[in-house]
């Protein structure tokens, strides 16, 4: 056990932190590779941190 969790059992805030983790990277791939504007990253990021929000008010501390 290592800080209070078992080993090899992830836990739903690891899941949803690499879930976010996840779309952040993906909207960044995407302006880098040119197939989206600023417009459209900046855009995805609000609605990320209202997805993110919405999981802290929830007790899905991140």
């Amino acid at each position: 056990m290592r800080s209070g969790k078992v080993d090899g059992v992830e836990q739903p805030e690891d899941r949803q932190s690499r879930s976010f983790a996840e779309m952040l990277e993906k909207t960044l791939r995407a302006y880098h590779n040119r197939t989206i504007e600023a417009a459209q990253v900046i855009a995805e990021l609000i609605e990320l941190a209202k997805k993110m929000r919405e999981a802290h008010k929830r007790g899905g501390e991140l």
